[in-house]
């Protein structure tokens, strides 16, 4: 967990470089080739087991990769909901669109208005995904688009894994290889 710190800067990079097909939660073999694939050097089927000790979940998503961060991102969302209606209407620019983005002093203004739990500067850091000091819905509607809500309790929604094109081996609308780089 603190090696996601040092090397990704935030949690919500970390997940997107791990889930880099979008399954939103993923089975250890799924795990371990894609921690893996980051560089890490350590024993990636250690780390799972590490991170899902004493549960029985058989899949693992950001949540598990470092709960108390998930835990702040939940609190954000349902204070979102709670204050405006909606965790949308937070990124609303006033037209209905989710176009508006926050710079980090407007995202603060907004934490303190629908009485988000602190600290909200690590908030806007862990969530700022793009490093454009803004953030805007698209950096945050995983928070609606790949979790199911229960009052305080959250499911990962799963998604099917990428399928293969036939006979080439290539994810579906992926370039073909090019030849002579």
């Amino acid at each position: 967990r603190k090696l996601v710190g040092r090397r990704f800067g935030s949690l919500v990079k970390a997940w997107k470089a791990i889930d880099t097909t979008g399954l939103v939660a993923l089975n250890k073999a799924e795990f371990c080739k894609a921690v893996a694939s980051t560089g890490y050097a350590g024993n990636s089927s250690s780390l799972w087991d590490s991170m899902l000790e004493g549960s029985e979940e058989n899949l693992i998503t950001m949540r598990e990769l470092d709960p108390k961060q998930f835990r702040q991102f939940a609190a954000f969302r349902r204070a979102c909901k709670r204050s405006l209606g909606s965790f949308e209407k937070a990124f609303d620019d006033g037209s209905g669109e989710t176009m508006m983005r926050h710079s980090e002093q407007d995202f603060l203004k907004l934490c303190e208005k629908v009485k988000a739990p602190k600290p909200w500067p690590q908030l806007f850091q862990q969530l700022d995904v793009k490093s454009s000091s803004s953030i805007g819905w698209d950096e945050v509607s995983f928070l609606e688009t790949q979790w199911e809500w229960q009052g305080l309790k959250e499911k990962a929604k799963r998604s099917a894994a990428p399928k293969l094109q036939e006979h080439t081996g290539r994810l579906m609308g992926s370039p073909p290889r090019t030849t002579g780089m």
